[in-house]
């Protein structure tokens, strides 16, 4: 895959970080607690409020787009979700009619929403809408159904449903004392990364009206429910100002954009069905992103190939092949750290007056400023050299915003590899992750080996034996393992209903989520 320098845009200042080091290279920001599924929930939260294609980046003056979106609270819909704890209880109670059953349910639940003695019927506009607390009770287990992650117990500020409509869309919050504020814990911000991605592609315009059509559908039955049980008037709001993405342009942008398009456009699915592959397609997505800066900033001509094991392990070669090809990936992000930000002090005037005067004082100072280091963090060394390996050291070792540890969260949240005790980490796709790759790249019956050559232009993913010689001068393993791993991965297909062999030398690779 060959790759181009990009020139990346202004960035925003107003940025909080303890460093600005890989917001310069990838963006602001990659967050190891936001889960790949949160990834694309924030990326419809932002669409939800500002469709893609309203705001554009200032390709004259090199400006980055810059607009706030709101993100709705629905305060009395996460209740009826996720807090309340009176309604099936009222419900169930036979001794009493059924007014009078939501008359006990509407007492309870002042008091337990307010969390005070008010006499303010915040619930009033059920009345209207339901006959009774069966049809509530319905209503609400109906959208509860939807629920991701259901076996995770976070706050009920925290908790989100598969989107099929706007009204679907739970951002992250947290409240305190009556008062609610973002939380970037779970909605880090990767969201917006992928909204400036498919905001700069070429095929913007057409996947926001899938979108429309397929995630954000006013009319989806789920949407409409999940409608009947929040108030006309939204209760509240919190805004939020977009992320930083330094390329104008970029290929990762475009190839994202498809596959967004490919996956929506399957047309024997509908709603929920749509939001696993997405997930999994665009974090794979991001990694290919962020493999590919590393290897520009690096000035590499071509990115580094990704090794997958289809044997899961039993080819011991392969698995220590694929071992060896994350650490490498993982390792890119470290030497491009280092090259981007020796690059930026060495081109620096100021960095030439600091080795003159042998000052690490001076060495700190400029770093600091370079970079809108934290000055209360002290760098080592007593000359320039020493301060300067300090600070890339620090910057490689970074919790938050570190490529080289978002890497590896990611990957094995998309089932783009696997980790077993006493076995380690390697590059290997499950299931799941499969199907979303025969989603993102099949339109009509291929042939195994396509299929096979598709996976290596479009995500460069290496797998049998014709790709390895593509991508390697010296592959990592036989010719032989790269073999097995091609027959693991049609006999894997082939449960999955995804291929079918006519002859010895004849597979097809079948996409049946398409008529």
């Amino acid at each position: 895959m060959n790759l181009q320098s990009h020139q990346p845009l202004h960035i925003n200042l107003e940025i909080r970080s303890e460093m600005l080091v890989q917001e310069y290279i990838h963006g602001h920001r990659l967050n190891t607690d936001q889960e790949a599924y949160m990834i694309l929930l924030e990326t419809l939260a932002v669409i939800n409020d500002q469709p893609l294609g309203k705001h554009t980046a200032d390709q004259k003056n090199n400006k980055h787009e810059q607009f706030e979106y709101k993100l709705p609270h629905k305060k009395k819909m996460r209740y009826l979700l996720f807090k309340d704890q009176n309604l099936s209880k009222a419900n169930n109670n036979q001794t009493f009619t059924k007014e009078q059953q939501w008359k006990d349910w509407k007492k309870k639940t002042r008091h337990q929403f307010t969390r005070l003695n008010s006499l303010e019927d915040h619930f009033l506009y059920l009345d209207e809408k339901f006959d009774d607390l069966d049809e509530l009770l319905q209503a609400v287990s109906l959208v509860q159904s939807m629920e991701l992650d259901v076996m995770n117990k976070r706050r009920w500020t925290s908790k989100f449903l598969c989107v099929t409509g706007p009204n679907m869309i739970l951002p992250d919050f947290r409240e305190t004392k009556g008062r609610w504020s973002t939380d970037r814990r779970f909605f880090g911000r990767g969201g917006e990364l992928v909204y400036l991605m498919l905001n700069r592609s070429d095929q913007c315009k057409n996947v926001q009206n899938l979108i429309e059509t397929r995630l954000l559908d006013e009319h989806d039955p789920y949407n409409q429910i999940a409608k009947s049980i929040s108030p006309v008037v939204e209760d509240g709001s919190s805004t939020a100002e977009i992320g930083y993405l330094p390329c104008l342009q970029h290929d990762s942008y475009n190839r994202l954009a498809d596959a967004w398009i490919n996956i929506l456009e399957q047309d024997l699915l509908s709603g929920s069905h749509f939001f696993d592959p997405l997930f999994r397609i665009t974090g794979l997505n991001l990694i290919l992103y962020l493999v590919e800066r590393a290897c520009e900033l690096i000035g590499r001509p071509n990115a580094e190939p990704i090794l997958i094991d289809l044997t899961d392990g039993k080819n011991f070669q392969l698995k220590q092949a694929t071992k060896n090809n994350l650490n490498l990936l993982r390792d890119l992000q470290n030497d491009a750290v280092k090259a981007f930000v020796t690059k930026k002090v060495e081109s620096d005037s100021n960095w030439e007056t600091t080795i003159v005067l042998d000052s690490g004082k001076k060495a700190s100072e400029l770093i600091t400023k370079l970079f809108h280091f934290d000055p209360k963090q002290r760098l080592e060394g007593e000359v320039p050299e020493e301060v300067l390996k300090s600070f890339i050291n620090k910057a490689q070792r970074r919790s938050h915003n570190n490529a080289n540890s978002y890497i590896l969260s990611l990957s094995k949240q998309i089932g783009l590899c696997t980790a077993r005790g006493g076995a380690g980490t390697w590059l290997a796709v499950d299931d799941l992750m499969i199907i979303a790759l025969v989603m993102a790249l099949v339109d009509e019956t291929v042939e195994l080996g396509e299929f096979l050559n598709k996976l290596y232009e479009t995500y460069n993913l290496v797998i049998g034996p014709s790709e390895a010689r593509k991508a390697y001068t010296n592959p990592p393993i036989s010719s032989n393992s790269f073999e097995e791993n091609l027959a693991s991965l049609e006999k894997r297909m082939t449960k999955l209903a995804l291929t079918k062999r006519l002859s010895d030398d004849c597979a097809f690779v079948i996409n049946p989520f398409r008529s």
